[in-house]
């Protein structure tokens, strides 16, 4: 009975933490391909250059890029070991590992979209960009499914025990 208790979160959660990784992604696209358009101050006095051409611009966006393709192949790794046990009990360790995947990556969609969103300045704010209209309807993430910080320490808790049972 537990185990299917067990299998209607594990899922949710799952499927949480592979859409909010893609909600990420939508928004940095929308950013990066904002920052290849907006010209800014070049070289020269007569020059602009695509801002995505400053460090500082790459800094923001590129981190969080490569942190949404490793989220993905993390993704789908916990999808495939949850269809292969959704035939019979779910394991403990899909679930510890579906409430620390959804706590991660809603939580770092939260800052991405927050990141791209003043990535873009101004246009940034506007709903036809679409990263604040992403922001605002995928916040709920955060308390679906189980409250992200306390779904984190159900995590540090069973690690925790499985460390200290060795």
């Amino acid at each position: 009975r537990f185990g299917a208790q067990l299998a209607s979160l594990t899922g949710g959660r799952i499927s949480i933490a592979h859409n909010t990784n893609r909600q990420a992604q939508i928004g940095l696209a929308i950013a990066i391909r904002y920052a290849h358009s907006r010209r800014a101050f070049g070289p020269t006095e007569d020059e602009e250059v695509p801002i995505i051409y400053y460090q500082t611009h790459q800094a923001r966006l590129m981190p969080a890029l490569a942190t949404t393709v490793v989220y993905n192949f993390c993704t789908n790794e916990l999808k495939r070991q949850w269809y292969r046990t959704r035939s019979g009990l779910i394991g403990k360790t899909v679930h510890v590992w579906s409430s620390a995947f959804k706590a991660t990556m809603s939580s770092a969609m939260r800052d991405t979209l927050q990141t791209c969103r003043e990535a873009c300045g101004g246009q940034g704010y506007k709903s036809d960009n679409r990263i604040g209209v992403l922001r605002t309807d995928r916040d709920v993430t955060l308390t679906f499914e189980g409250d992200n910080h306390v779904l984190m320490q159900q995590v540090a808790k069973a690690i925790l025990a499985d460390f200290v049972a060795g």
